[in-house]
């Protein structure tokens, strides 16, 4: 005769299995098995409900938020190994530092182009160095592509981030940061590498249409 044990899922009792689904040794444990089944379903149907609601609660002020941080995430994976933008030196704490500033350009927030990586005192004590930054732009990269960094508040005049856009790009932008880590580990790129990645990532993003090559 063919055993065939099983072991219970409420106990844990090796049992011989009598019927083709019999997941449990007992009537009584079947019935706690079942007990406990309906309470995580019922658990987990609140979870998801409350997500929706956590979802449907979100201001526009949460949305960005959460989509500035993943900008920032990304920009330290692409800057990876890279000395601060407006220092040239490496960074002891690093930041992602916008060109043009958030306050006075607020739809330049998440062009990859808008931000390196930068050391916590240049970004935070020195108002974002911005004199080395511009310079330093031109000396990394080339005048050209400061140029047209510098050049972006005009181009950007008629971007429209509204937030199911937003949404939108926090999966995108976290697409993105998965890729890199599968892509590039911990690889320090080469500069121009650093332009064409920011490139690719932009497009894929999609907040920027038309202002993705540099």
């Amino acid at each position: 005769m063919k055993l065939n044990k099983r072991t219970c899922k409420h106990c844990g009792d090796i049992f011989q299995k009598e019927k083709p689904l019999q997941y449990c040794c007992s009537v009584k444990c079947s019935i706690a098995y079942a007990k406990v089944q309906e309470t995580n379903k019922k658990y987990k149907d609140w979870l998801y409900r409350k997500n929706d609601l956590k979802k449907s609660l979100e201001t526009k002020s949460d949305v960005i938020k959460t989509l500035q941080g993943l900008t920032n995430e990304l920009i330290r994976l692409i800057d990876y190994g890279q000395l601060c933008i407006s220092s040239q030196r490496t960074p002891i704490k690093v930041n992602a530092g916008h060109f043009h500033s958030v306050g006075a350009h607020p739809k330049l927030r998440f062009n990859l182009f808008n931000i390196f990586v930068q050391s916590e005192k240049d970004n935070s004590y020195l108002s974002g160095n911005q004199l080395n930054y511009m310079i330093n732009l031109g000396v990394v990269f080339g005048e050209n592509v400061k140029e047209q960094i510098m050049g972006l508040p005009l181009k950007c005049e008629n971007v429209n981030l509204d937030i199911d856009d937003l949404k939108k790009a926090i999966v995108k932008t976290r697409d993105c940061i998965k890729l890199h880590k599968q892509d590039y580990p911990k690889v320090k790129l080469k500069n121009r590498e650093r332009l064409s990645v920011r490139q690719f990532y932009q497009k894929k993003i999609g907040l920027y249409p038309g202002l993705n090559k540099f």
